[in-house]
């Protein structure tokens, strides 16, 4: 998938989320990626900030249904797998 799709699948389901019951925790994390991705920030970094900060809930048991949809999206191949530093790597070879 595209970083362009992905973001807007991202955006989607951030979207998504906002419209449910969320706690203060998980609202502002979620607000904070919303403006994040409307600003068209690097995809992975948005993505790795949202799910360490989701993690943190995750592990306490704290999430949302809404919450944990979107923690386990993010968990997804479409969101881990950037190839992170891969171009840069090639550089150097």
């Amino acid at each position: 998938m595209s970083t362009k799709k992905a973001a807007a699948n991202l955006l989607n389901i951030v979207n998504a989320s906002l419209n449910s019951n969320l706690s203060n925790n998980e609202y502002n994390i979620i607000i904070l990626a919303k403006k994040r991705l409307k600003k068209q920030e690097y995809l992975p970094s948005v993505a790795n900030s949202v799910k360490s900060s989701l993690t943190l809930l995750a592990i306490k048991q704290q999430l949302s249904p809404a919450g944990r949809k979107l923690y386990r999206k993010l968990l997804s191949p479409e969101f881990s797998d950037y190839q992170l530093g891969y171009g840069i790597t090639q550089i150097f070879h």
